[in-house]
């Protein structure tokens, strides 16, 4: 446990029963599930769900999945925990990759039932399958030596070897199928003859992994490597969804949303947010940070921003909502970090809550950290309480998850109905301060004493969304520092969300709507000289100040000489109108925009959204709008992120699935030479080409190539 040292910090600070204390602190030495999101915004979103349900994903809700541990289809891995590190469990590097871990491996640790085989045992068992095996070679040799005939024994060995590796394969499944702890998903051959049948008669229905392949632990690893890389995937813990699915809750509700993601970086929820096509503005203080934001996101168009949070302009248009995910001590990361409470920040939290609340008319500011300390989380909100209200759960909903407040007088786990987790119905008469109960059964669930498996058991399943314990917000908390509670009784609108309700880390979240004021339209928030990275905020002055704004010019009657904006220290202007209507002309788009680009014309991005050019012009830009162009020699420009432009193509050339793959595998294809460049579609997957005399170049990645082919039947490799 690598966190022990902090119990008697956690058991100070949260006000727990004994026993609910206990849960909480048994869960620091659990590693974290798997819990990905599936990228919605691409044409590969069907095929990706079937490639990571055949890898052991189960299902949660909407396009969140999770690793099963326990079933046929999981490989298990001798015992360790794919854990991540950092916020949102994603490694914070430049590739966004799952794999820079030290601690993370393929499945859940523990992941088989009471008979599962420990680690010794395994290893006993290849020590003795080694031993069998050299015994058997060095009969071989003796047998070879003796014929002289080296050509047939080699052979020989060679098939007495894979008879022998079968027969203990399938010894192991008999023996795995009785125990009901099957390691590798092994079907019989009329099993596959009838899936080969039932996949002859639907042409269109792609070939699934064949039953028998056994997807081991490395396997798993690479694809969810590659899928990460593609950005066809996200790692994300589980209650770290859930900020960004109130916001497209509202955006469902609304029609259109127009966000600011305060403090984005890694940028999970921002590309949440823009896989459910929220008008997104996205900002961090950390320049590194923001590439990680734009490697993230760069197939979807957004305006992604490196500035000080408290100095982040003001639009001419206020935003629907702003999220401020505010950098915090992580106290309650403990289950994938180690946790170092220190100093925390908490007057640069108000601070940020107060500026987001003056870029918002009646719109809602939602605010959340990954921290339990009261101190962070409800006396920020009570502290800006003439500001803004805090809006219940139940006003906004959530179309994603079933949201459950469990309520009980000591805090123990009882539901709204008066069970907990467990399944015992202790009703709130039953349950005492000291954490007992007197564990009436509840007859709709069994073992009431056993602990349900959270993400293997069908209550947590509700008219399609997956059910997520809360607690309401603390009024009274004991701290030894300045910020002491007033017993502010909207506090308890807020959500509080612990390990040992969801299987997930400690998080916490408030959704907050500014009062109406008469005369007072907003306040800005200025710190001298503050930076966010290195500075801790004491003294905030709010002063109420006006933002001028203006109208852009439409592209078709702007100055293409005249500078737009900097961009990561580069100048862009607006494209030559006779350049962009060839280049729309020829790849048969349809567009209305702006298009911007370098002097030298290599790149060209387009904007549709005129509010982010204004707030551009007035902070340092890392990226805006969507790359559509790139030039590749003299006068010739590719077409860029099909998966979001690929709706906007009128016109292009067909092709099926055997054309598509000569074209990848890097084979001649006769229907396309001397097309020179265009846009190809297959099934809704569209890509820019290149038809030459003697080949034909697609432009997408080697990554990519490799998940086409498994999209199209080839066995994961």
């Amino acid at each position: 446990m690598q966190n022990k040292h902090l119990i008697p910090y956690y058991t100070t600070i949260l006000d727990l029963s004994p026993r609910d204390m206990q849960q909480f602190i048994d869960m620091m030495d659990r590693p974290l599930p798997y819990v990905i999101r599936v990228c919605k915004s691409t044409p590969y979103y069907e095929n990706v769900v079937k490639i990571v349900e055949r890898m052991g994903f189960k299902r949660m809700c909407d396009n969140v999945y999770v690793l099963e541990n326990e079933g046929e289809s999981v490989v298990e891995n001798e015992g360790e925990g794919m854990v991540g590190k950092g916020r949102d469990s994603v490694v914070e590097n430049e590739r966004g990759s799952v794999v820079e871990n030290e601690r993370e491996s393929v499945v859940g640790k523990g992941g088989g039932g009471k008979g599962s085989m420990t680690g010794e045992e395994r290893e006993g068992v290849t020590e003795n399958e080694k031993n069998e095996e050299n015994e058997m070679e060095d009969a071989l040799d003796k047998k070879k030596e003796e014929n002289g005939k080296e050509g047939v024994l080699d052979k020989e060995r060679e098939s007495v070897l894979d008879n022998d590796k079968e027969e203990k394969h399938e010894i192991t499944n008999t023996e795995n199928e009785t125990t009901n702890k099957e390691t590798i998903n092994i079907k019989n051959t009329k099993e596959n003859e009838t899936t080969n049948k039932e996949n002859t008669k639907d042409k269109n229905e792609q070939p699934s992994q064949p039953n028998n392949h056994c997807i081991t632990p490395p396997l798993i690893k690479k694809y969810l490597t590659i899928l990460t890389d593609l950005n066809l995937i996200t790692r994300q813990e589980l209650v770290s969804i859930l900020p960004s699915s109130f916001l497209i809750t509202l955006k469902t509700r609304k029609g259109a949303l127009q966000v600011l993601d305060l403090c984005a970086a890694p940028g999970s929820k921002s590309t949440h947010m823009l896989e459910n096509n929220i008008t997104l503005t996205a900002n961090d203080v950390s320049l590194k940070r923001c590439f990680v934001v734009q490697h993230r996101s760069a197939h979807m168009p957004k305006l992604l921003t490196n500035a000080n949070g408290l100095s982040f302009p003001r639009p001419a248009v206020p935003y629907d909502a702003v999220l401020v995910d505010a950098p915090c001590s992580g106290d309650g990361t403990f289950r994938k970090n180690r946790v170092v409470v220190g100093d925390k920040n908490v007057r640069l939290m108000r601070a940020l809550v107060i500026k987001a609340l003056s870029m918002v008319g009646d719109g809602y500011v939602v605010y959340s950290t990954c921290a339990v300390d009261p101190v962070e989380n409800e006396w920020v909100v009570q502290s800006v309480r003439d500001e803004c209200e805090v809006v219940s759960v139940d006003e906004v909903g959530n179309d994603m998850f079933e949201m459950v407040r469990m309520d009980c007088n000591d805090r123990n786990g009882c539901d709204r109905n008066g069970y907990d987790r467990n399944g015992c119905n202790d009703g709130r008469d039953n349950c005492d301060r000291n954490g007992s109960c007197d564990n009436i059964p509840n007859p709709n669930i069994p073992n009431t004493k056993t602990k349900i498996n959270y993400f293997n058991s069908n209550d947590r399943h509700v008219n399609g969304k997956y059910k997520i314990f809360y607690r309401e917000g603390l009024t009274e908390w004991t701290t030894p520092t300045e910020y002491k509670s007033e017993n502010y009784h909207e506090l308890k609108k807020c959500m509080r969300f612990y390990p040992q309700d969801n299987n997930s880390g400690a998080f916490f979240i408030a959704i907050l709507r500014r009062r109406k004021k008469n005369g007072v339209k907003g306040e800005d928030v200025k710190v001298e000289d503050a930076k966010i990275e290195n500075t801790r905020v004491k003294d905030v002055k709010i002063e109420h100040n006006k933002v001028s704004s203006h109208n852009l010019t439409p592209h078709h009657t702007s100055n293409e000489n005249t500078t737009v904006l900097t961009m990561n220290g580069t100048k862009y202007s607006y494209a030559s109108p006779t350049l962009i209507h060839t280049l729309l002309s020829h790849y048969k788009l349809i567009l209305k925009g702006h298009f911007i680009t370098t002097p030298n014309t290599n790149r060209i991005y387009y904007i549709n959204n005129n509010d982010q050019l204004n707030v551009a012009n007035k902070t340092n830009v890392v990226s805006i709008g969507i790359l559509l162009f790139t030039k590749i020699r003299d006068d010739q420009y590719r077409m860029n992120n099909l998966w979001y432009f690929g709706r906007y193509v009128r016109e292009c050339v067909v092709v099926d699935e055997m054309m598509l793959r000569r074209m990848i595998d890097g084979e001649r294809v006769d229907e396309l030479r001397g097309k020179g460049l265009c846009v190809v579609r297959c099934r809704t997957w569209y890509y820019c080409v290149c038809g030459g005399r003697d080949r034909v170049d697609v432009y997408v990645k080697d990554k990519e190539k490799e998940i086409i082919r498994v999209m199209m039947g080839d066995a994961m490799v």
